[in-house]
């Protein structure tokens, strides 16, 4: 009898020890959901900055136009709309592995464009490349939960990417509204 116990014990905390493993990837795996949730919520606090004047990107450097404004806005929607059939067929034609290595390497060169800019051109090479990231985090965050995690918590666990995304556009407005330009930018 005492066998039994002992065995459902070890069962039972094994489990438990799976289950912690499954929770802790899911978040780790979202914060790249954060990070996205940061570059769509980047604009709304650094429009005004940059519209104004001296401009962060430098003394020599007009503030951006209406029109330019548009354009950082929605250059990361157009870097997505590039990326995403490249993301789709390396997810499912070579390892997944690689093209969650690959996901980073876009928005690491956006981040160090938008932070060093000192033109209009190169913030919007930045945001380009921020976008390129964005939607290859978006593809494979919620795919690597799904294959990892147990089905009883697949649901809630996917979900994490979401919940991440939304606290970065939170983070982005209530930091973007203190910070400076390069402050925010650099974190």
């Amino acid at each position: 009898m005492e066998d039994s116990t002992t065995k459902l014990d070890q069962s039972s905390e094994r489990k438990g020890r799976i289950r912690l493993a499954q929770y802790l990837a899911a978040t780790t795996v979202s914060v790249s959901s954060f990070t996205t949730g940061v570059v769509m919520g980047w604009p709304s606090t650094m429009l005004p900055l940059l519209q104004s004047s001296p401009s962060p990107l430098g003394d020599d450097v007009d503030p951006l136009s209406a029109d330019s404004s548009s354009w950082l806005g929605s250059l990361m929607c157009f870097g997505g709309i590039l990326s995403s059939p490249f993301y789709n067929y390396m997810v499912n034609r070579h390892s997944r592995k690689l093209t969650g290595y690959l996901v980073g390497l876009p928005s690491v060169i956006g981040w160090l464009l938008v932070l060093t800019a000192r033109s209009e051109l190169m913030l919007f090479a930045g945001r380009l490349f921020l976008g390129l990231g964005a939607v290859g985090s978006s593809i494979m965050g919620p795919l690597y939960v799904t294959e990892i995690v147990d089905d009883d918590i697949r649901g809630s666990l996917v979900s994490y990417t979401s919940l991440f995304a939304s606290s970065g556009i939170l983070f982005a407005y209530v930091v973007g509204y203190y910070a400076s330009y390069t402050t925010f930018t650099a974190i």
